[in-house]
């Protein structure tokens, strides 16, 4: 009977201890005091508008955070395509992540994980092959963008991108 009983116990699998390294990675929770500020609010009832190349609305760590988005670039690499939302699903990911797995302890909690995403597709990925051509017809959509997150409830917008195209109009 023990040997049976030893047997079973060394080929049972071993619960490793487990530390999730994307949490652990993030050192702007530490820095900015998330523990302490989530004591004051966690982001519940606002919206942030994330204008960038579109987010994913089924990343896990975002799942049920992300609302009805609009895009105005209307072309490029669309979801499922490596191409497309990379950038955007980050960002919205540091604003309004809230992790998943057992009690949500497994990878990207954001500042404000209880916060609403309106995401608005304005640019493309760098790697989009029609990169070029919506720099040189979509100028417009961050303006255009901007105006459609505040019509339709954004309490903040966000802006985590860059264009140096001629066609950028940084006016």
């Amino acid at each position: 009977m023990a040997a049976v009983l030893g047997a079973v116990l060394v080929l049972q699998p071993v619960a490793v201890a487990h530390a999730d390294l994307i949490r652990d990675g993030q050192w702007a929770l530490r820095e900015l005091g998330a523990e302490q500020a989530w004591r004051t609010t966690r982001g519940g009832g606002v919206t942030v508008a994330v204008l960038d190349t579109g987010v994913d609305p089924d990343h896990p760590d975002l799942k049920g955070n992300v609302l009805e988005g609009k895009d105005l670039v209307g072309f490029g690499a669309g979801p499922g395509d490596d191409a497309w939302a990379g950038h955007g699903t980050a960002m919205a990911g540091i604003i309004a992540g809230h992790g998943h797995g057992w009690n949500n302890g497994d990878g990207v909690m954001g500042l404000a994980p209880d916060a609403r995403i309106l995401p608005v597709r304005v640019i493309l990925e760098e790697g989009d092959p029609q990169l070029a051509e919506a720099r040189r017809t979509r100028a417009d959509a961050l303006a255009e963008g901007s105006r459609w997150a505040v019509d339709h409830g954004a309490d903040v917008i966000n802006l985590s991108l860059g264009d140096d195209s001629k066609s950028a109009h940084p006016e």
